[in-house]
């Protein structure tokens, strides 16, 4: 069945990230940890400077909603960003792409 709410893919990575730091995987760990800070920047909005803020809550900003897609994008562009330092690595650091096609696996079951 394929769930078209961005939340349920919020929920599957954290749940994720959960059993990896159970589990003591480092590698899913921090290749999870990185994605939900990337989903956590895309919902951040910027708030004007010239705004006045009076009272307790008042700083307080909705958060922008994030779509499926965009979160697939995000999902996307960290496998874009691990190809690319594997491209540019070449031969010369064998078990460093190793471990970069390793995260690129991970994130690719988030697609």
């Amino acid at each position: 069945m394929h769930n078209d709410n961005p939340q349920h893919l919020i929920d599957r990575l954290r749940r994720d990230l959960l059993d990896a730091r159970r589990t003591r995987n480092q590698l899913t760990t921090t290749t999870l940890q990185g994605v939900l800070s990337s989903v956590d920047n895309a919902g951040a909005v910027s708030v004007p400077e010239n705004i006045n803020f009076i009272g307790t809550g008042s700083t307080d900003v909705s958060r922008r909603e994030l779509s499926l897609q965009d979160i697939r994008e995000l999902v996307s562009g960290e496998i874009t960003e691990a190809q690319n330092a594997i491209k540019e690595l070449g031969d010369k650091e064998g078990a460093y792409v190793d471990e970069l096609n390793e995260r690129i696996a991970i994130l690719e079951n988030y697609l």
